[in-house]
């Protein structure tokens, strides 16, 4: 394709600048899955950048389910989403030949057998023909997508997925960083201010319950005591957090504390 090929693109990159600037005015989640859009679109045109055929994102996102880390991704709350980033897309006009930007949509619940029945559902549709996926942002689930996908050789977007980055994960692209590449920043944090001493609250029976043991055994390993390390049940009522509250400041500021 030669210097059509490296002109489209610089169009395509410039394009996704502008449209992710224009992305600010959207809140929260609704910014972020816009921003994920744009890099599915400059990843399924790096595989074709000529775009001879509509390309299609397949979508997978929990519906409805009890597991309270999926809560903020539900599809009632960021489908809409995906549909205006499509739309600005399309609006920009920056696919060559007239042709379009689409999704498809399969609910992953947050687990792992659902997640995979639905990609498969997904790759194997007649009429989907799908280009690229956006992983559920349950990590287990996202994991078993992320290994078919990668098998397919088909660009991921895991716009939540914290599980460990793999070194195989070659067809995988983050917008959120795995839980190893967090414990270190409460640690990191922790050195510059020079404090010695904090307290870790975490909701029982979540992925958050499992990222504060590793902070709390990576700020330990690095001579940072830990006052107060304690658990809650959801959902947290106000007195219930208040008390919390009161226990963190008894114990993180007091000269005797309990581990």
């Amino acid at each position: 394709m030669g210097q059509v090929f490296n002109d489209y693109c610089v169009l395509l990159v410039r394009t996704l600048i502008q449209s992710a600037m224009k992305a600010r005015s959207c809140p929260g989640s609704c910014r972020k899955i816009i921003y994920a859009i744009h890099i599915a679109l400059q990843l399924l045109l790096m595989q074709s950048c000529d775009a001879t055929v509509d390309l299609t994102i397949g979508v997978l996102i929990p519906w409805n389910t009890s597991s309270p880390d999926a809560y903020p991704f539900w599809a009632p709350r960021t489908l809409g989403a995906v549909n205006l980033a499509v739309n600005d897309i399309n609006d920009a006009g920056i696919l060559p030949n007239d042709k379009m930007l689409k999704f498809a949509y399969k609910d992953s619940d947050c687990d792992a057998k659902q997640a995979s029945g639905s990609a498969v559902e997904l790759y194997s549709s007649a009429t989907s023909h799908i280009s690229s996926y956006f992983a559920p942002p349950c990590s287990i689930p996202c994991r078993s997508v992320t290994d078919l996908t990668d098998f397919w050789k088909k660009p991921t977007i895991a716009w939540f997925c914290a599980y460990t980055e793999r070194a195989n994960d070659k067809y995988l692209i983050r917008t959120y960083s795995p839980f190893s590449s967090i414990n270190n920043i409460a640690t990191i944090t922790m050195h510059y201010f020079k404090w010695t001493l904090t307290s870790i609250v975490f909701p029982i029976g979540t992925t958050w319950e499992n990222l504060a043991f590793d902070i709390r055994t990576h700020l330990e390993g690095n001579s940072i005591d830990v006052a107060l390390y304690t658990g809650y049940e959801q959902p947290l009522t106000l007195d219930q957090a208040k008390a919390i509250l009161t226990d963190v400041k008894r114990k993180s500021h007091g000269k005797q504390y309990l581990r």
